[in-house]
């Protein structure tokens, strides 16, 4: 009887291992490692959802952000950050979890103005500095969304294309002609060069 016991145990251990492996697997393929956008127009309105998806496609979670009226730039910009998708939606600051879609943070009116089709870049700290393509402000705010500067360019800085750190501090890359990069000092948005 002993015997049966000791095997019955060491069978229902075996059982408990191969279970909980199994559950770890089915787990990990939900894992998002694609982030997309998608953007449909009807009625002169532009809707949009940011998407997360897992290494076989199949969507994990879906952000459906508000709705705007349809020009030539979209209203929507996001810019993945670690464990976070940042998206500018309007005028809006909204911070989601990769993996699970939740939001953690949201600030409306975090920007004074529509960045449409905006060049995003995230720093280690989880500051977003932004721009938007016709604009002529380079915004920072924290992960809460709260503006921390707000920093004009020059006159001739025409339709940003990147957003980058030097060891000056952030650089914003134009593609317009005759338009050159300018950097920014990252703690008070003073322009460097």
């Amino acid at each position: 009887m002993k015997v049966f016991k000791t095997g019955a145990i060491s069978l229902l251990f075996l059982l408990c291992v191969i279970m909980s492996c199994t559950a770890v697997q089915a787990k990990s393929s939900d894992k998002v490692t694609k982030v997309t956008k998608s953007t449909r127009y009807s009625d002169n309105m532009e809707y949009c959802t940011i998407i997360g998806k897992n290494s076989n496609g199949k969507t994990v979670w879906k952000y459906k952000c508000a709705e705007h009226p349809a020009t030539e730039l979209s209203s929507v910009s996001y810019k993945v950050s670690k464990q976070n998708v940042y998206i500018i939606d309007g005028d809006t600051f909204i911070r989601l979890h990769k993996q699970t879609g939740k939001r953690r943070s949201k600030k409306k009116e975090a920007f004074p103005e529509i960045l449409g089709s905006a060049a995003i870049y995230v720093d280690s700290s989880g500051n977003l500095y932004a721009t938007g393509y016709y604009g002529d402000t380079v915004y920072k705010v924290n992960k809460k969304g709260k503006q921390l500067w707000a920093s004009k360019t020059a006159e001739n800085c025409f339709w940003p294309d990147k957003i980058t750190s030097t060891e000056k501090g952030i650089k914003v890359h134009y593609t317009g002609e005759d338009s050159q990069d300018v950097v920014f000092d990252a703690e008070n948005g003073e322009i460097l060069q």
